[in-house]
This record gives C-alpha cells, structure tokens and sequence, in this order.
C-alpha cells in the first residue's frame, strides 16, 4: 500500500477495453464542441467522423502505450475484437478508414515539425464539406483532439492490467 501514492485500479483487458469503448469512443460528450450551422447531413458526417477518430485515437494511444507496457497489447486485441467482429468486406473497410485516421492524427498529435492545428482542423472539416474559416473555433477543435489524447493516455496508465 503507498502512503501518499495513488493506487490503481486493477482490470482485466477486457474491462479496460469496455471502459475506453464507452467512456472514449461512444461517449459523445468528448466530441469536440460544435459551433458551426450545419445541415442535417453534415451533422450525421461530423458525427461519424468524430467516432471514427475518436476510435482511432484509443487504438493509436494503446499501441504507443504498448512500448512501455507490453500488457497494454491484451487491451488493444479486446477492443479490436470487439469492433472488428463485422463481416470480412466491412471489417476491412473499417480497417482502412481507422489506419488513415491515425495517419492523420499522427500529424496532429505527432508532427514531423512545427505543428500545424490550424490547417489540420481546417483539412478535417473540408473532408466532410464543411467550411470551416475561423481560427479561434479551429483552434479549440484541433486542441481538443489532443485534449482527448492526453486524457485517454493519462486514464490507461491509472489502470493496473491484471
């Protein structure tokens, strides 16, 4: 027992793999702040595409977490179990649509240089048609991205994998 330290929770794989799918993924209270007039379509493509992101954001933390916690790896299998659980066309599909997901995350969380939020949140809101011009708002989307990021790192390494 520590005397003043802080004691970790104890769970299995799949427990912290349940938590991070609910709490990370499906959890849409950490999707970054909508102040934009969108359409009916663009909200349902801003919303699949922050789900989307948001799953690559907890495979993508998992799998750096993984070189100092090799247990990490039982997490990131339960929780690609359970989303690849689909046939074999849309599991692949799925596949592909994470893998450029965290490519493009990586250089937002990641850079290669100097970091560009700026005209990453603007490319992520182009993609799904969605003209999004102003730098205060693009600033806060891009942050709040690696707010999510520092967060899902910061909740794995308060779990003890047993």
């Amino acid at each position: 027992m520590a005397i003043f330290g802080h004691r970790k929770a104890k769970l299995t794989p799949d427990e912290i793999a349940g938590v991070f799918l609910s709490e990370f993924v499906a959890n849409d209270d950490l999707a970054p702040s909508n102040e934009l007039d969108l359409s009916p379509e663009q909200q349902q493509q801003y919303a699949s595409k922050c789900k989307l992101y948001r799953l690559a954001l907890v495979i993508m933390t998992l799998m750096n977490e993984e070189r100092n916690n090799p247990k990490v790896l039982l997490v990131r299998e339960s929780i690609e179990s359970k989303v690849f659980c689909l046939p074999d066309d849309q599991s692949h599909a799925l596949l592909s649509q994470i893998q450029s997901s965290m490519s493009d995350l990586q250089k937002l969380l990641l850079p290669d240089g100097n970091p560009k939020e700026l005209s990453w949140a603007r490319s992520w809101f182009e993609s799904i048609h969605i003209d999004a011009i102003n730098p205060v708002d693009l600033t806060l989307f891009a942050s709040s991205w690696m707010d999510q990021y520092i967060a899902a790192t910061k909740s794995l390494r308060d779990f003890k994998i047993v």
